[in-house]
């Protein structure tokens, strides 16, 4: 199969996934499948998700790919994303397994990054009732909130480490990406750009400035319903 780095020898319907990308272990229990190990995910993720990983071991934390701890996991086939596994990576991760690394325009391009993954881990089947599920539930959304999104313009911001700044989150993100398919418009007043990150930061002093035309502002909460102070 074709992938970010080229074309790849994956087995069919490998037992053993090792997910090495921070999105990837999401984008697996999407499609049914429960990787054998992935990166750390101490803090910042729901009961549900906690109990998903509750038997996945670990191969380090976000850009901290503990490659040991991959090949102890004797995977049948590593899956991530370009995002966060270069070149030299993938070679060396190669060398333990069939390496799938998946690549979207964007981080927020995830459904061409999804629909490599369940190629990779044969999960095609799942992945269209996923797609059916999605588009029912995104009509639903379309249709329930039409007067609301008709009426109004949004942005989405979060806190970040630096409480002098805070972050817009755009379509290049993977919550932006989503606001924009459910037909959420950007506020007139929101920079434009690329934005490859998918998000950028500016300072809160000048708040307004950026969101000044917003009619509505979404802030992403924590598991147990908290929000950062943006």
């Amino acid at each position: 199969m074709s992938s970010a780095y080229g074309d790849v020898d994956v087995p069919e319907n490998p037992d053993l996934v090792v997910a090495v990308s921070y999105d990837t272990p999401w984008q697996l229990k999407s499609l049914g499948v429960t990787p054998v190990a992935a990166q750390d995910y101490s803090d910042g993720i729901s009961e549900e998700q906690r109990e998903f990983l509750e038997p996945v071991d670990s191969v380090g934390e976000f850009f901290e790919l503990d490659i040991e701890a991959v090949a102890k996991a004797e995977p049948d086939v590593i899956v991530g994303d370009v995002l966060e596994i270069d070149q030299e990576t993938f070679d060396k991760l190669s060398e333990v397994a069939s390496t799938v690394i998946a690549e979207g325009e964007t981080r927020g391009d995830w459904k061409p990054i999804v629909g490599m993954l369940a190629d990779a881990v044969g999960a095609e089947d799942k992945l269209e009732e996923s797609k059916v599920a999605y588009e029912d539930r995104l009509a639903t959304l379309q249709e329930d909130y039409k007067d609301v999104l008709a009426d109004n313009t949004f942005a989405d911001v979060g806190p970040m480490d630096d409480a002098a700044n805070f972050y817009i989150a755009y379509p290049s993100s993977i919550v932006g990406a989503i606001y924009e398919e459910v037909g959420m418009k950007p506020a007139a007043s929101l920079p434009t750009g690329e934005f490859p990150k998918g998000w950028e930061q500016y300072p809160t002093a000048k708040i307004g400035e950026p969101l000044g035309d917003a009619d509505a502002i979404t802030v992403t909460a924590k598991p147990d319903g908290t929000v950062d102070p943006v």
